[in-house]
């Protein structure tokens, strides 16, 4: 019998599915099978949840990623976005803020080395400092060779570009604020694959492309901007974005649009 979790909220098939939250105590207790992908400020774990399914656990792994806070802000937006969308969303499956090394002491900041090493000393140790589940799927494209990213894109199938399309209509149209995939004329590493994964599992879900990595999602407000975006605004951004990412200029992602091409030209150069 699994554990007693806290039920999520959606009118959607998770909520059917009876889909659950874990707390802090069942996600100190998650078994690791091995280490998915590390990097310098970042780690992911492969785990077992409490019902045999495996998930991904993310961690900071330094004293620059607690501090920005990314980790926190990535998981309540795919929170939300289970919420909202349900089983047409990346799935959620909790998050633990569990008490660590303060980033302040009386004298100021703590020293970051001292934190770091605190960090990195507990990276698999589930029960301190910020943790994060998700759902574990195959990369879109595992390898970071630019040239690979063109020649991924010859092989997406009508459904992927569709995958694609709604995941630019799913941040424009959220309900709590449009989200943006990037600023018009500035980098955002959404245009990169490696940030995308497919559903594994089998089901209806089965190679649905996901945004895993919501490192550079941001708001209007996030840049400042004095008024709020409209849903179309935001959508035009986002479809910018993948355009790069399916490697078709003229993508459409238009809530009416069935056809793959219209007059948009992407300005997001890698």
């Amino acid at each position: 019998m699994s554990p007693k979790r806290n039920k999520t909220t959606t009118n959607n098939s998770v909520g059917q599915n009876d889909r659950y939250l874990l707390g802090c105590k069942e996600i100190a207790e998650l078994e690791v099978i091995r280490v998915l992908g590390e990097g310098q400020r970042k780690i992911a774990f492969e785990v077992k949840l409490p019902w045999g399914e495996q998930a991904v656990v993310k961690r900071c792994k330094n004293y620059t990623c607690t501090k920005s806070n990314k980790k926190r802000k990535e998981a309540k937006i795919l929170k939300e976005l289970q919420e909202q969308y349900g089983d047409e969303a990346a799935h959620y499956f909790g998050e633990c803020d569990a008490p660590t090394l303060p980033m302040d002491n009386e004298d100021g900041n703590l020293d970051s080395a001292t934190f770091t090493h605190h960090v990195k000393k507990n990276l698999s140790n589930f029960s301190v400092g910020y943790t994060a589940v998700i759902e574990l799927g195959k990369p879109l494209l595992p390898s970071w060779k630019m040239r690979d990213r063109k020649c991924f894109a010859e092989f997406l199938t009508e459904r992927d570009i569709e995958d694609i399309r709604n995941i630019a209509r799913r941040y424009a149209n959220f309900s709590k604020r449009p989200l943006l995939m990037g600023t018009v004329g500035h980098y955002s590493d959404n245009i990169f694959a490696q940030q995308y994964m497919t559903s594994i599992g089998g089901g209806e879900r089965e190679g649905r492309i996901h945004h895993i990595d919501l490192d550079m999602v941001i708001t209007c407000k996030d840049e400042g901007l004095e008024k709020n975006c409209t849903a179309d605004e935001v959508l035009e951004v986002n479809c910018q974005v993948m355009a790069y990412l399916s490697n078709i200029p003229n993508l459409n992602c238009s809530f009416n649009q069935s056809s793959i091409l219209a007059n948009t030209k992407a300005q997001f150069l890698p």
